[in-house]
């Protein structure tokens, strides 16, 4: 089989997190290395938008909730560093105030998740 020469180079930075994620999304599939991997999705992703209209849509909206996710994430580590209680149906209570069990105080979904 016949490959182009692949003669243009892109480059982007990714913070430790989105690597480690990139990585392990690599090593699931089974690619190659992490080039071929990278350079497959975005290709693929570009051949999909021009096929389809509302992709790029999807695609952005999927990137936003990935977005959010993280930052709830995060914003749920950082109020359990401030001694936060931090559990489900988005109530939180500091260690100090205590929860009464009808109140069932937390925030994210749940002590599993961070």
């Amino acid at each position: 089989m016949f490959v182009k020469a692949r003669t243009h180079l892109v480059n982007f930075r990714l913070t430790e997190e989105e690597y480690e994620s990139l990585k392990q999304a690599c090593a699931a599939v089974g690619a190659r290395t992490l080039s071929d991997y990278v350079r497959d999705n975005v290709l693929q992703s570009c051949n999909h938008q021009a096929a389809s209209p509302g992709a790029e849509k999807v695609m952005i909206l999927g990137h936003q909730t990935w977005e959010l996710e993280r930052t709830i994430h995060r914003l749920g580590r950082i109020l359990e560093e401030m001694g936060v209680s931090v559990e489900r149906h988005g109530h939180a209570r500091s260690s100090e105030e205590g929860v009464s069990p009808e109140e069932g105080a937390s925030v994210g979904t749940g002590p599993s998740s961070h």
